[in-house]
């Protein structure tokens, strides 16, 4: 999970293919099916092709896909600029058919610029140290038996000949990706970064319908830091990612999408509340911004709460990710099918309609915002429901 919001990044997932694009500051996003995961025997399948995209050609730069069949459901997003990537996945596993199923989805981002020039005084290689931020939020969750789910990230930085290697990361975590070479000071040099997120789900010998997995990663530079540790005498420029003066100066955060982190709580029907959004904050547009809430329970009351900065703390069963204070919205039912209760419950909020609102002067442009969905859940010992949450920054 995110720990500093200066710093701010997360990291993806494995196995994915990534195509880097010389003199181009956008990544390439491809999709590769998993191999089998030998210790079970499971044959994990990848989305039909309606989800498989490249946000290189595709347009916003932002790309998201859902689909589902009898088996598996998926769903991802990425996106990539001027030294940032983002990139989501979830699969589910349905566990209809006897025998190995599971769905797998993955995506990555690579960047590769040639434009990197150290400026300073003549020498034959001058030490440098590149600081990148990554972060990255992943959640399992086993239904039971021999069910299966996993979330995990790599990342790898290259400078010149200088190599990070691959960081793994699983669970939750924020670091600090290091890169120590050396340079040829006054002359173009190459710059490469990848970054991958991968999530399975599966069941054997008879599936586990509600096995899932979610993993969600961004890698970047850090805003208002160095982005390089330079002798005395040097800095660094690079145009094709933004860099001037050794200073990171884009994209804005609220550039990017919003990004979803920690694990929700498990319901009393089994289900995770999974939050969700569509649009983008904004302190001015018209157009809305919805914070939402699926897999809840029907019929019940809740609440979204926000605030500014994150959290992981122990909270009514389940875990709060949101660092006091926290502000609520008012109200609402969540509506879906009718008695028993399942989980076609649902909750939308227009955050644009707050922001815009001026009731809370914090939600201003360029304000990072922390939320998570709250609700009932008379069945639960604590008896409440929690949602993973979201991170978003308002545009101007």
């Amino acid at each position: 999970m995110i720990n500093s919001p200066p710093r701010f990044a997360r990291l993806c997932p494995v196995l994915v293919a990534c195509v880097a694009l010389a003199h181009v500051a956008r990544a390439q996003t491809t999709f590769q099916v998993a191999a089998d995961y030998a210790p079970l025997g499971i044959q994990f399948a990848g989305p039909p092709p309606a989800c498989v995209f490249n946000i290189v050609s595709a347009q916003p730069q932002l790309e998201s896909r859902h689909c589902s069949d009898s088996a598996s459901v998926w769903s991802g997003s990425a996106a990539a600029d001027r030294g940032a990537i983002h990139c989501a996945a979830y699969a589910e596993s349905l566990g209809t058919a006897l025998g190995s199923n599971g769905g797998s989805y993955q995506h990555g981002g690579s960047v590769s610029v040639s434009d990197l020039v150290i400026s300073g005084p003549v020498a034959n290689s001058v030490p440098i140290v590149m600081h990148m931020d990554a972060a990255f939020s992943g959640a399992d969750h086993w239904v039971g038996g021999l069910s299966y789910a996993v979330a995990y990230g790599e990342c790898q930085a290259i400078v010149g000949g200088g190599w990070s290697g691959n960081l793994g990361l699983n669970g939750t975590a924020a670091i600090d990706v290091t890169v120590s070479t050396s340079v040829t000071p006054n002359q173009p040099q190459s710059l490469a970064f990848t970054l991958s997120a991968s999530a399975k789900a599966g069941g054997f010998y008879g599936g586990y319908p509600g096995t899932f997995a979610t993993a969600t990663a961004e890698l970047r530079f850090p805003i208002g830091e160095p982005v390089f540790v330079l002798p005395p005498g040097y800095t660094a420029d690079c145009p094709s990612l933004n860099i001037v003066n050794n200073h990171w100066l884009g994209p804005q955060q609220c550039d990017l999408p919003p990004l979803r982190y920690g694990t929700a709580k498990i319901n009393s029907q089994g289900c995770a509340p999974r939050i969700g959004w569509s649009g983008s904050a904004s302190a001015s547009s018209a157009a809305p911004f919805l914070v939402t809430a699926s897999n809840v329970l029907n019929n019940k009351l809740g609440l979204l709460f926000y605030g500014f900065a994150p959290a992981n703390q122990p909270f009514q069963g389940g875990t709060k990710l949101v660092a006091d204070p926290v502000r609520r919205t008012p109200v609402q039912s969540s509506g879906g099918n009718a008695a028993p209760d399942d989980c076609s419950g649902t909750y939308s909020v227009d955050m644009n309609t707050l922001i815009q609102s001026g009731v809370d002067p914090n939600l201003v442009a360029n304000a990072d915002v922390f939320c998570q969905y709250w609700s009932r859940d008379p069945a639960s010992p604590s008896p409440t429901g929690l949602t993973d949450a979201l991170r978003f920054s308002i545009c101007p």
